[in-house]
Protein backbone atom coordinates (compact mmCIF):
# COMPACT_ATOMS: atom_id res chain seq x y z
CA UNK A 1 0.00 0.00 0.00
CA UNK A 2 1.35 3.48 -0.72
CA UNK A 3 0.28 6.39 1.46
CA UNK A 4 0.31 9.77 0.12
CA UNK A 5 -0.46 12.45 3.33
CA UNK A 6 -1.69 15.58 2.29
CA UNK A 7 -3.81 18.82 2.69
CA UNK A 8 -6.08 20.98 0.13
CA UNK A 9 -2.80 23.13 0.09
CA UNK A 10 -0.08 19.92 -0.26
CA UNK A 11 0.94 19.93 3.61
CA UNK A 12 2.73 17.60 3.67
CA UNK A 13 4.08 14.54 1.40
CA UNK A 14 5.58 11.15 2.41
CA UNK A 15 5.17 8.23 -0.20
CA UNK A 16 7.21 4.93 -0.84
CA UNK A 17 6.80 2.51 -4.06
CA UNK A 18 7.79 -0.65 -4.20
CA UNK A 19 8.30 -0.10 -8.01
CA UNK A 20 11.98 0.99 -9.16
CA UNK A 21 12.41 4.15 -11.72
CA UNK A 22 12.99 1.38 -14.71
CA UNK A 23 10.11 -0.65 -13.58
CA UNK A 24 7.12 1.56 -13.39
CA UNK A 25 3.43 -0.17 -14.25
CA UNK A 26 1.39 1.65 -16.71
CA UNK A 27 -1.09 4.00 -14.79
CA UNK A 28 -4.49 2.71 -14.40
CA UNK A 29 -7.50 4.32 -14.13
CA UNK A 30 -7.70 6.80 -10.98
CA UNK A 31 -10.30 6.40 -8.47
CA UNK A 32 -12.09 9.23 -6.49
CA UNK A 33 -10.95 9.44 -2.33
CA UNK A 34 -14.59 10.07 -0.97
CA UNK A 35 -12.71 11.53 2.38
CA UNK A 36 -10.97 14.09 0.55
CA UNK A 37 -11.99 14.18 -3.07
CA UNK A 38 -8.29 13.73 -4.80
CA UNK A 39 -8.41 10.91 -7.71
CA UNK A 40 -5.55 8.37 -6.88
CA UNK A 41 -4.16 5.61 -8.76
CA UNK A 42 -5.07 2.40 -7.27
CA UNK A 43 -3.17 1.73 -4.31
CA UNK A 44 -2.53 4.91 -2.66
CA UNK A 45 -4.33 6.55 0.16
CA UNK A 46 -4.89 9.71 0.93
CA UNK A 47 -4.93 11.40 4.06
CA UNK A 48 -6.18 14.70 4.90
CA UNK A 49 -4.10 16.33 7.83
CA UNK A 50 -5.88 19.77 7.80
CA UNK A 51 -7.81 22.08 5.50
CA UNK A 52 -6.54 25.76 6.38
CA UNK A 53 -8.99 27.73 7.48
CA UNK A 54 -8.52 30.56 5.33
CA UNK A 55 -10.04 34.34 7.36
CA UNK A 56 -7.25 32.90 10.02
CA UNK A 57 -4.77 32.02 7.68
CA UNK A 58 -4.72 32.97 4.39
CA UNK A 59 -3.25 31.05 0.96
CA UNK A 60 -0.79 29.34 1.50
CA UNK A 61 1.54 29.58 -1.37
CA UNK A 62 5.66 28.65 -0.37
CA UNK A 63 6.40 25.79 2.09
CA UNK A 64 9.63 24.38 3.39
CA UNK A 65 10.98 22.10 5.83
CA UNK A 66 13.37 23.05 8.14
CA UNK A 67 15.78 20.41 10.23
CA UNK A 68 13.19 19.44 12.70
CA UNK A 69 10.55 17.99 10.56
CA UNK A 70 8.28 21.21 10.78
CA UNK A 71 7.00 22.61 7.60
CA UNK A 72 6.80 26.55 7.32
CA UNK A 73 4.33 28.08 5.14
CA UNK A 74 3.38 31.95 4.22
CA UNK A 75 0.41 33.20 2.83
CA UNK A 76 0.02 35.17 -0.68
CA UNK A 77 -1.40 38.21 1.39
CA UNK A 78 -0.81 39.61 4.57
CA UNK A 79 -2.03 36.58 7.30
CA UNK A 80 1.53 35.90 8.10
CA UNK A 81 4.27 32.68 7.68
CA UNK A 82 3.92 30.06 10.38
CA UNK A 83 5.55 26.91 11.21
CA UNK A 84 3.62 23.81 11.82
CA UNK A 85 4.26 20.58 13.37
CA UNK A 86 3.16 17.73 11.24
CA UNK A 87 1.63 15.08 13.48
CA UNK A 88 2.35 11.17 13.54
CA UNK A 89 0.65 8.68 11.21
CA UNK A 90 -2.67 8.09 12.88
CA UNK A 91 -2.50 11.57 14.91
CA UNK A 92 -5.51 14.11 14.89
CA UNK A 93 -3.73 17.68 13.93
CA UNK A 94 -4.13 19.87 16.55
CA UNK A 95 -4.42 23.77 15.42
CA UNK A 96 -2.16 24.89 18.79
CA UNK A 97 0.58 23.56 16.68
CA UNK A 98 0.15 26.35 14.01
CA UNK A 99 2.92 29.53 15.19
CA UNK A 100 3.25 32.62 13.47
CA UNK A 101 6.52 33.76 12.89
CA UNK A 102 8.28 36.74 12.99
CA UNK A 103 9.28 37.23 9.67
CA UNK A 104 6.84 38.97 6.60
CA UNK A 105 4.12 37.10 4.77
CA UNK A 106 3.45 37.30 0.98
CA UNK A 107 6.72 34.95 0.71
CA UNK A 108 6.53 32.96 -2.53
CA UNK A 109 9.95 30.60 -2.13
CA UNK A 110 11.31 29.62 1.10
CA UNK A 111 14.36 27.32 1.61
CA UNK A 112 15.93 26.36 5.05
CA UNK A 113 19.64 26.25 3.95
CA UNK A 114 23.35 27.53 5.59
CA UNK A 115 22.08 28.05 9.26
CA UNK A 116 19.10 30.43 7.94
CA UNK A 117 15.61 30.42 6.44
CA UNK A 118 15.54 32.11 2.93
CA UNK A 119 13.14 34.05 1.67
CA UNK A 120 12.29 35.08 -2.04
CA UNK A 121 8.80 38.09 -1.79
CA UNK A 122 8.07 41.42 -0.75
CA UNK A 123 10.26 42.67 -4.27
CA UNK A 124 13.51 41.20 -1.68
CA UNK A 125 15.77 38.20 -0.88
CA UNK A 126 15.74 37.95 2.39
CA UNK A 127 17.07 35.46 4.97
CA UNK A 128 16.39 35.04 8.84
CA UNK A 129 19.11 33.38 11.16
CA UNK A 130 17.88 29.62 12.56
CA UNK A 131 18.96 30.50 16.34
CA UNK A 132 19.39 27.19 18.53
CA UNK A 133 15.72 27.20 20.24
CA UNK A 134 14.55 26.99 16.81
CA UNK A 135 12.96 30.51 16.64
CA UNK A 136 14.29 33.04 13.89
CA UNK A 137 16.43 35.64 14.34
CA UNK A 138 15.61 39.23 12.59
CA UNK A 139 15.60 39.25 8.87
CA UNK A 140 18.46 40.19 7.00
CA UNK A 141 18.13 41.93 3.66
CA UNK A 142 20.51 40.39 0.99
CA UNK A 143 19.18 41.78 -2.56
CA UNK A 144 16.64 44.22 -4.34
CA UNK A 145 13.97 41.93 -6.54
CA UNK A 146 12.41 44.52 -8.59
CA UNK A 147 9.37 42.74 -9.02
CA UNK A 148 6.07 41.32 -7.45
CA UNK A 149 2.94 38.77 -7.77
CA UNK A 150 2.35 35.92 -9.86
CA UNK A 151 6.11 36.59 -12.14
CA UNK A 152 7.61 37.81 -9.51
CA UNK A 153 10.36 36.25 -7.55
CA UNK A 154 9.96 33.09 -6.59
CA UNK A 155 12.01 29.46 -5.50
CA UNK A 156 15.55 28.65 -4.08
CA UNK A 157 17.44 25.91 -3.93
CA UNK A 158 21.03 24.99 -2.80
CA UNK A 159 23.65 24.55 -5.70
CA UNK A 160 24.74 21.06 -6.99
CA UNK A 161 28.24 22.34 -5.31
CA UNK A 162 26.46 23.04 -1.66
CA UNK A 163 28.13 26.57 -1.58
CA UNK A 164 25.78 28.66 -3.22
CA UNK A 165 22.17 29.32 -4.11
CA UNK A 166 20.37 29.38 -6.99
CA UNK A 167 17.21 31.46 -6.95
CA UNK A 168 14.58 31.90 -10.21
CA UNK A 169 12.34 34.77 -11.12
CA UNK A 170 9.68 35.66 -13.33
CA UNK A 171 9.56 38.02 -16.39
CA UNK A 172 8.00 40.92 -14.19
CA UNK A 173 11.20 40.89 -12.11
CA UNK A 174 14.45 42.82 -12.89
CA UNK A 175 17.86 41.05 -11.94
CA UNK A 176 19.66 42.71 -9.11
CA UNK A 177 23.27 43.66 -9.84
CA UNK A 178 25.58 41.19 -10.29
CA UNK A 179 29.46 40.72 -10.70
CA UNK A 180 29.50 37.57 -12.98
CA UNK A 181 27.69 36.43 -16.17
CA UNK A 182 27.60 33.21 -18.31
CA UNK A 183 24.85 35.11 -20.81
CA UNK A 184 25.77 37.87 -23.08
CA UNK A 185 24.29 40.80 -20.84
CA UNK A 186 24.40 43.77 -23.81
CA UNK A 187 20.83 42.86 -25.30
CA UNK A 188 19.05 45.32 -27.21
CA UNK A 189 15.33 45.27 -28.69
CA UNK A 190 15.12 45.23 -32.26
CA UNK A 191 11.71 45.43 -34.03
CA UNK A 192 10.44 44.31 -37.67
CA UNK A 193 6.90 44.59 -36.22
CA UNK A 194 5.55 46.55 -33.07
CA UNK A 195 4.96 44.68 -29.80
CA UNK A 196 1.42 42.97 -29.24
CA UNK A 197 0.06 45.93 -27.37
CA UNK A 198 -2.51 43.29 -26.17
CA UNK A 199 -0.38 40.12 -25.54
CA UNK A 200 1.02 39.45 -22.36
CA UNK A 201 3.92 42.06 -20.64
CA UNK A 202 3.69 43.61 -24.15
CA UNK A 203 6.02 46.36 -22.69
CA UNK A 204 8.36 43.95 -21.61
CA UNK A 205 11.96 43.65 -22.23
CA UNK A 206 14.76 41.28 -21.57
CA UNK A 207 16.23 39.75 -20.03
CA UNK A 208 12.63 37.95 -18.82
CA UNK A 209 12.60 35.48 -16.34
CA UNK A 210 16.03 34.71 -15.06
CA UNK A 211 18.56 32.23 -12.96
CA UNK A 212 20.75 33.95 -10.14
CA UNK A 213 23.80 32.26 -8.36
CA UNK A 214 24.04 33.95 -5.30
CA UNK A 215 26.21 33.09 -2.04
CA UNK A 216 24.89 32.57 1.61
CA UNK A 217 25.46 36.23 2.14
CA UNK A 218 24.06 37.91 -1.11
CA UNK A 219 27.15 39.39 -1.84
CA UNK A 220 28.20 37.78 -4.84
CA UNK A 221 25.77 37.19 -7.60
CA UNK A 222 26.18 35.24 -11.18
CA UNK A 223 23.30 35.07 -13.98
CA UNK A 224 23.43 31.92 -15.32
CA UNK A 225 20.67 32.03 -17.71
CA UNK A 226 17.44 33.98 -18.45
CA UNK A 227 15.20 34.37 -21.41
CA UNK A 228 11.71 32.94 -19.17
CA UNK A 229 8.03 33.78 -19.44
CA UNK A 230 7.33 32.47 -15.78
CA UNK A 231 9.49 30.13 -14.36
CA UNK A 232 8.19 29.39 -10.71
CA UNK A 233 10.80 26.69 -9.39
CA UNK A 234 13.29 24.42 -10.00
Amino acid sequence: MITLRITFFALSLSMASAFGQSQLPPLEKSVEDPSTGFNVQPGFEVELIYKVDKKKYGSWIAVAFDDKGRLTVSDQGGAGTFSIEIPKPGETFDESKIKKLNVKSSQWGMLYAFDHLYMMGNRSLTRAKVLANGDLGPTEFLAEMAGGGEHGPHSLVVSPDGKSLYVIAGNMTRPPKYQKTRIRDNWKDDYLLQNYAYGHNGGGKAPGGWVLKVSPDGKEREILNMGYRNPVDF
